[in-house]
């Protein structure tokens, strides 16, 4: 039995979800960060080991929402040509040409890593060369 092919509705719903998620890991990523550094600062004095440890569980966040974020840009990559295909078959298709100029905002997948790689490489040179008490408030005497 065949499967029912993806209609032009099915693939714009598609490719509005997958843009949806990839904001959100972006967000995600970005308020993570800033929680992770906040906890850092939060301790006055870090013994060796824990700084290895907090690393490791930033990087495998890293690494784990970078894969999310490169996986929907791909899919997104794959489903403009299948909406453009369903288009050239349908100019007169309502609203043909914002679908179109919605389907082809591209955001490459290598800009993302890049990005992504240098605020990670950033936060941990913070993490790494953080030396004493940094951003501690002091009352006056």
């Amino acid at each position: 039995m065949q499967e029912p092919a993806l209609t032009l509705a099915d693939l714009i719903q598609l490719h509005s979800e997958l843009n949806a998620q990839v904001i959100s890991l972006w967000t995600w990523f970005v308020a993570g960060n800033f929680a992770a550094l906040a906890a850092y600062f939060s301790v006055q004095n870090l013994v060796p080991h824990i700084k290895g440890l907090f690393l490791a569980g930033f990087w495998f966040y890293a690494v784990g929402n970078l894969i999310l974020v490169r996986d929907n840009l791909r899919i997104l990559a794959a489903l403009t040509p299948d909406i453009e295909s369903i288009l050239d078959k349908a100019p007169d298709a309502a609203y043909a040409e914002s679908i179109s100029v919605l389907s082809q905002i591209d955001h490459p997948v290598w800009v993302a890593i890049v990005f992504h790689l240098a605020v990670d490489v950033v936060i941990t040179l913070i993490v790494i060369y953080r030396k004493g008490k940094c951003f501690q408030v002091t009352s006056p005497k």
